[in-house]
């Protein structure tokens, strides 16, 4: 029952927090927005980082420091890190202490240590490889 009430509760919580990401409609420009780069009034360049855009044309430091969606998406992904860290640290313990008792014949020290293994490969490829699938499908598509 608990695993049930804390999947209701990680599920209603990702709901209300997909709600903070939302798409602008097509004609909305930012006020800020850079064009193409020919808007130059004849001022001089400003420093390299506060030219860097986003995909949708703000200066990044506008993003985040003017945006909530910067630093709760911050917030999330921290929060995701680590409790996949506190999971990582404790699986072992966890592992022989729930299941030893059940099957001592296969939850062996050596098995204890190659799970705990293939959790923290596990955890690094899907870090890795859902963020390079992520950059190819988009924003949209991935969330």
């Amino acid at each position: 029952k608990a695993m049930a009430v804390l999947g209701v509760i990680y599920g209603g919580l990702g709901a209300i927090a997909s709600r903070f990401m939302k798409i602008p409609h097509p004609q909305w420009t930012p006020e800020r927005a850079v064009t193409d780069g020919s808007a130059h009034d004849g001022k001089e360049e400003a420093d390299a980082n506060s030219n860097e855009t986003n995909n949708i044309g703000l200066p990044a430091a506008y993003v985040t420091t003017n945006t909530m969606q910067f630093p709760l998406l911050w917030l999330a992904v921290f929060g995701n890190a680590t409790g996949g860290l506190a999971l990582l640290s404790s699986s072992k313990v966890m592992l022989t202490d729930i299941f030893a008792g059940v099957s001592p014949d296969i939850v062996t020290p050596a098995f204890s240590t190659g799970y705990v293994s293939a959790l923290g490969v596990g955890m690094a490829l899907g870090r890795f490889g859902w963020s390079a699938i992520s950059d190819v499908l988009g924003r949209q598509n991935t969330y």
